[in-house]
């Protein structure tokens, strides 16, 4: 029965030491967030909240939600897919005024 004890122990142990592997990993992701690194302003607007890195929203990066967690995730996705004021411009075959080269 000593045994059978003895792995019974270990196996608990080797199940808490990845338990708490995981939770470090989730939080370490978690501060890896793009509006935890940026701290965008958030601030309501109108019936939503509104996470905003930048100067406006033109050329900025936002996220909107009905509540400030969702304008931070829907900022995070947005960073993570936004392209340039310069670029988007050039999608459309237009040009930012004041660029370099322009």
């Amino acid at each position: 029965m000593d045994r059978e004890w003895s792995e019974v122990a270990a196996n608990g142990i080797i199940h808490e030491a990845r338990m708490s592997f995981a939770a470090w990993q989730e939080a370490a992701w978690e501060q890896a967030r793009p509006s935890v690194l940026y701290k965008p302003a958030l601030y309501p607007d109108g019936d939503q909240w509104c996470a905003l890195l930048g100067e406006n929203l033109q050329e900025g990066v936002s996220g909107f939600g009905e509540t400030p967690q969702a304008a931070m995730h829907a900022f995070d996705k947005a960073f993570n897919q936004s392209k340039t004021p310069a670029a988007m411009l050039a999608e459309r075959g237009e040009h930012l005024a004041g660029a370099a080269g322009q």
